[in-house]
C-alpha cells in the first residue's frame, strides 16, 4: 500500500502516475498522467479555498499537458474515493484501479494496480501471489479462480 500525506499539510504530497506504456493520443499535448491527493475535511495553508464537495478522500485527476502551468491541458476529474471505494481507468484503456484504504486526518492508505489479465477473465496464474485481474482479490481468495480451478476439475 502507498500512504499518501494529507495535501492540506504539504504541498507536494502527491503520487503521479505516468501511464507511459499506452499510444499517444495524438491530440493531446502529453500522454496522460494519474495524478492523486490525498484532501481530508480540514483546513490548511494548501486548501483554504479547496471545494467542500472535493474534501474528505483520495481524488484522482487526469492531466495531459507538458507542465504545472499549461494552461492548455487543465486538470480532467476523474474520481472521489473514500475509505474502501475504488476506480478503474477506462477513460485511456489503462484499465490501472487505485483503492482507497484506511485514512485520517494525516494520510490515506492506497494501492495502485495495472491488470495483467483483461477485465472479467479467469486467472491464468492463480498460484503466483498476485490480483492479476486488480479486483483486490489474490489467487485462492478471487472467485475467478475458484471457477477455473473448477473448470479444469481441480
Amino acid at each position: 500500500a502507498l500512504a499518501l500525506e494529507s495535501f492540506a499539510s504539504r504541498r507536494d504530497s502527491l503520487a503521479v502516475v505516468q501511464l507511459d506504456w499506452l499510444e499517444p493520443d495524438p491530440e493531446a499535448l502529453a500522454p496522460t498522467t494519474l495524478v492523486l491527493s490525498y484532501r481530508p475535511f480540514q483546513s490548511g495553508p494548501y486548501d483554504s479555498e479547496f471545494p467542500f464537495f472535493y474534501a474528505g478522500g483520495v481524488l484522482v485527476h487526469g492531466f495531459t499537458g507538458t507542465g504545472q502551468a499549461d494552461a492548455r491541458a487543465p486538470t480532467d476529474f476523474k474520481a472521489r474515493l473514500q475509505e474502501g471505494q475504488w476506480w478503474t481507468d477506462v477513460d485511456t484503456g489503462s484499465g490501472v484501479v487505485v483503492r482507497a484504504g484506511a485514512a485520517n486526518l494525516t494520510r490515506a492508505l492506497l494501492t495502485l494496480c495495472r491488470p495483467s489479465v483483461p477485465e472479467q477473465a479467469c486467472e491464468a496464474e492463480c498460484g503466483d501471489g498476485l490480483d492479476n485481474d486488480c479486483d483486490g482479490l489474490v489467487d485462492a481468495a478471487d472467485p475467478d479462480c475458484q471457477k477455473a480451478s473448477s473448470r479444469m476439475g481441480a
